[in-house]
């Protein structure tokens, strides 16, 4: 029987186990920030008890991973591809226009700029399981968050069981989460890979950031392995940073070794030319960055339509491999056509939108656009207008009860969602010998969220979501 179903009808324990909860995250410092100016924190959005999750599709997204990681470095290093696929995109979105003209003009006009050979990409892929596979639902090359709070909700799970507060949660079925762990070791490694004795790293934020407390636990990680972390917003890193002859960026009269961005991935990032000049000095620095304005073209919904065919994705990866991560790929289709195929889907769409989704060029969840609104564009956008979007097939997982916990308050649901991320890290070295360059890649740490059935939405920070933590059968 589910835990829910046997927590659910005793409304003493739920309140208890709540309490608890509270208090754990509380202890621990997994919280978001609920008012910025007062610094009034509420504990991370989270369910009481782990909720149960196919091993079979965890083993499989786990597994893929790699593959996923080797591709999209292929793809980020494949300059002509990503200008010819964005093409018509920015077209009718500034936003990928203004990304793709900075890719242009460090990486194809500027034969003199300084080129760093590290690529460090820390990513997650995040997947719904329809009947028994995991169909992937997006992949995050940039501001991949959660990974510390889903760490703590994972261990928070542990503390239940092993305090035995849900004696019918056995402790070694609890999953327990690398996520944490994984982020400060990925910087890490760039960071001593770039070797320039007394270097900081910078994470690129938000001003008035609230979720801190997941970004602040990789600094202090950091802190504790002897590499010191800044924080700067684009505007004040325009402001502060510079650019030696060599190449060097330089905060503050430190060396920056590895540029980790938990901003910068939507038009609102950059208000001015001021961030958009911040941008372009850090590109053009011999600073690691996470992601590369490549990695960041690589990430958007157009670029990950594209290799959702064998004939693509085997121009990147061998035909075995290809056809490994294309079983994970959900039927996806390009607007910016006007074939016979095109037309085809565009009109089932009118008719049946319930079985698609519409995606903008856009991360942080809330963008895309479901049921008879899509109809409603369809039917009066022109081609040049439908190439701003991509259209996807709708996943449909097998809804099951959670119990929720949401600032304070507990809520049953019988109906829930879950969504899960594999977190991983690809550190690649131009600079060693062939056989060495790929330092790393591996997945590291796991997200799963979970929200009502009846919300179309994803996203813990925009409110749809609480974080979760299989339990895997």
């Amino acid at each position: 029987m589910n835990l829910v179903t046997l927590l659910k009808s005793d409304s003493s324990r739920v309140a208890f186990l709540s309490n608890e909860a509270i208090a754990w995250l509380a202890a621990h410092g997994y919280n978001m920030v609920r008012d910025f100016k007062t610094m009034d924190l509420v504990h991370c959005p989270c369910t009481l008890v782990p909720s149960p999750f196919p091993r079979s599709a965890f083993e499989i997204a786990v597994g893929v991973q790699p593959l996923y990681q080797e591709l999209y470095f292929k793809v980020a290093q494949d300059h002509a591809f990503l200008q010819a696929t964005l093409a018509s995109t920015a077209q009718q979105d500034e936003f990928v226009a203004r990304l793709l003209r900075v890719h242009r003009e460090v990486y194809l006009d500027n034969s003199d700029s300084k080129r760093q050979t590290i690529t460090l990409n820390i990513a997650r892929s995040d997947y719904m399981v329809q009947g028994s596979q995991p169909l992937q639902i997006e992949y995050n090359t940039i501001s991949c968050a959660l990974g510390v709070l889903a760490t703590g909700v994972a261990n928070m799970h542990a503390f239940f069981a092993q305090r035995g507060l849900v004696p019918e949660l056995n402790l070694d079925r609890v999953l327990l989460n690398g996520g944490e762990s994984g982020l400060v070791s990925a910087i890490a490694d760039a960071h001593l890979l770039h070797g320039f004795p007394g270097a900081v790293v910078l994470m690129v934020v938000t001003e008035n950031e609230t979720n801190i407390c997941d970004q602040r636990k990789i600094e202090y990680g950091l802190f504790a392995r002897g590499i010191p972390m800044m924080r700067q917003s684009l505007r004040q890193l325009h402001a502060l940073g510079s650019l030696d002859a060599k190449g060097q960026l330089f905060l503050e009269g430190k060396v920056v070794s590895v540029v980790y961005y938990r901003a910068g991935y939507i038009p609102a990032h950059f208000p001015s030319e001021v961030e958009w000049n911040a941008l372009e000095l850090v590109e053009r620095s011999l600073a690691v960055k996470c992601p590369s304005v490549p990695y960041m073209l690589a990430g958007f919904k157009r670029v990950q339509q594209e290799l959702s065919t064998l004939p693509v994705v085997s121009r990147f990866l061998a035909e075995a491999d290809a056809r490994q991560v294309l079983r994970t790929v959900s039927p996806q289709w390009r607007l910016d056509l006007s074939d016979s195929d095109t037309q085809r889907v565009v009109a089932d769409a009118i008719l049946r939108p319930e079985a698609y989704v519409l995606k903008p060029q856009r991360e942080g969840g809330g963008n895309n656009v479901w049921g008879a609104d899509i109809a409603t564009f369809l039917s009066s956008a022109s081609v040049a207008d439908r190439a701003a979007y991509v259209l996807m097939a709708v996943i449909r997982p097998t809804p099951q009860p959670a119990l929720m916990l949401r600032k304070g308050i507990c809520v049953e649901a019988e109906a829930c969602l879950s969504e899960l991320g594999v977190y991983g890290v690809y550190l690649h070295d131009y600079a060693r010998p062939a056989e060495q360059q790929v330092v790393q890649n591996q997945a590291f740490g796991h997200l799963l969220r979970t929200k009502l059935d009846s919300t179309l939405e994803g996203g813990v920070a925009t409110g749809y979501s609480v974080l979760d933590n299989p339990l895997l059968y």
